[in-house]
């Protein structure tokens, strides 16, 4: 019992400093950001950070890592139900959606953007703990779903980029420059759907008897 609640306790923690981070960081920029502030404003030890983060950049990089695994999580449980591949892919784009769209993720992305001239390192390691390792994930899903013969892929990671091409594109870049605001519950249900629709219109889903689904 102890054990389990030392557990909760270090995950709390760690999101504490992850939360104080975030609004430093978008606050204050990325080397506008001390690891005193952050101390402070999560009111933890520097020795907490160093133990949970190892560095201010391992900071940044876990803000991006976390939605890594929440997608991870959301994809296995849904590819491991009786679901059709549709209505997997549409409750996986739903969370994506959530997930990558929200307010605070987009303000980190625009932290990095501005801030990459002077950190090279942030967009590189940005990019390949968060965009890359989804794209190798859901690839995966594809590859898997593809020898099955309930989709007809002949290349999972193209397809994995074409699918988060159609769902990301227009609505994360028109939010990191202000030009659209975030989208609410139904906004996502109705993005994640169509996004769905076009993916299945060219890697159609196979319906048992191996006829192809036609969207």
């Amino acid at each position: 019992m102890s054990g389990r609640r030392g557990s909760r306790s270090a995950v709390t923690r760690r999101e504490k400093i992850l939360r104080a981070a975030s609004r430093l960081i978008v606050k204050n920029g990325y080397r506008g950001t001390s690891l005193d502030a952050v101390v402070e404003q999560a009111g933890c030890s520097k020795s907490a950070i160093y133990e949970y983060f190892g560095s201010k950049e391992g900071l940044l990089a876990a803000l991006t890592e976390d939605i890594v695994h929440e997608l991870s999580l959301t994809l296995f449980k849904y590819s491991h139900s009786d679901l059709s591949v549709e209505d997997t892919l549409v409750g996986y784009a739903r969370k994506a959606l959530e997930l990558v769209l929200a307010e605070r993720h987009v303000a980190i992305i625009r932290v990095i953007i501005s801030e990459v001239w002077r950190f090279p390192k942030l967009g590189f390691s940005y990019y390949q703990l968060g965009p890359k390792a989804v794209q190798r994930q859901f690839a995966d899903f594809l590859e898997i779903m593809s020898r099955s013969g309930r989709l007809e892929i002949e290349d999972s990671g193209d397809a994995s980029r074409v699918f988060w091409a159609i769902l990301l594109w227009d609505s994360l870049h028109g939010q990191l420059v202000g030009a659209v605001v975030p989208p609410d519950d139904d906004q996502i249900d109705v993005m994640a759907r169509r996004a769905v629709a076009q993916f299945l219109a060219m890697c159609g889903e196979r319906r048992p008897g191996g006829s192809r689904r036609n969207s």
